[in-house]
């Protein structure tokens, strides 16, 4: 029972690299919100799973499934010292599967853009306000693509279910929360 609790630990306990107090932190971040992604990405997956009720549930399943995955990619990237290219990757990762998932279903009008929010915070986050600011721009340029592709009626928005919206906002919410204690927890540590 106590070599389980080790291993317990060691896989979820951030890595610490003594004499770089930057990178440890970096890498905490990176750790607390790539574990917070990873389980909430897969509770959604599991719950549309057993819904099965979702227009573009084949489609999309893969995407989430893919994008967990990659998820552990950046957190055992993380582990290994790699923090500055695991927070690139994970900030790519998360913007590219949110703009394929709102290509999919609801362009504009799906959780997936208001979801852009989140990859923004994380770049602030681990790689500065420069890398906030490129997601920003890419995001807003989506947005008119996704709202022009729509009038110009080269997809049709399937509107989900007002349950399912809640759903995925749920978890939209939880990362946006957690992010902002990370935000205001460093904030303070870096005040005091």
């Amino acid at each position: 029972s106590n070599k389980m609790q080790r291993v317990f630990f060691k896989i979820f306990a951030p890595p610490v690299f003594s004499g770089d107090e930057d990178k440890t932190r970096a890498a905490a971040i990176l750790n607390t919100i790539g574990w917070s992604s990873l389980l909430i990405v897969l509770g959604i997956l599991i719950a549309r799973t057993i819904q099965a009720n979702d227009v573009n549930l084949t489609e999309v399943n893969w995407i989430l499934a893919a994008t967990i995955l990659a998820i552990a990619a950046v957190l055992v990237l993380g582990h290994r010292g790699y923090v500055k290219a695991g927070s690139y990757l994970f900030v790519l990762i998360l913007w590219s599967a949110l703009s394929y998932i709102a290509w999919a279903a609801d362009g504009i009008r799906d959780i997936a853009f208001f979801g852009y929010t989140i990859p923004i915070l994380i770049a602030a986050l681990l790689i500065g306000w420069q890398g906030a600011a490129v997601l920003t721009f890419a995001s807003v340029v989506a947005g008119w693509a996704f709202a022009y592709a729509e009038t110009l009626q080269l997809f049709a928005p399937t509107l989900d279910t007002p349950l399912n919206f809640a759903r995925d906002m749920t978890g939209v919410f939880i990362l946006m929360g957690i992010l902002i204690y990370l935000m205001i927890t460093t904030l303070q540590s870096s005040l005091s």
